[in-house]
């Protein structure tokens, strides 16, 4: 049961503390990215150096494609029927 203790704490501590404001969004917001740049730093540290000998033309073209193409395509396709909840008043010509 101790398994549960990390989610249930994560839900009481919610409802205690209520809802963050503009502050705590602020931090987590800048966490998160601390993160990623660790996270990426880390990944680039480790393994470009390991398969750095091996790259091909092909695998750069697939590298490219897959952090671009790839990762826009399920967002476009998800945004296809959405509707703007903010229209930008534009003055007639």
């Amino acid at each position: 049961m101790t398994h549960l203790g990390w989610p249930l704490g994560g839900l009481v501590f919610g409802a205690v503390a209520g809802r963050g404001g503009e502050r705590e969004v602020c931090f987590v917001e800048q966490t998160g990215s601390i993160a990623s740049i660790i996270s990426g730093l880390t990944f680039g540290a480790l393994a470009v150096p390991v398969i750095g000998e091996s790259w091909t033309p092909q695998l750069v073209v697939y590298a490219v494609v897959s952090l671009t193409a790839v990762r826009m395509l399920p967002v476009a396709l998800a945004l296809a029927g959405a509707v703007p909840l903010y229209q930008p008043h534009v003055p007639p010509a």
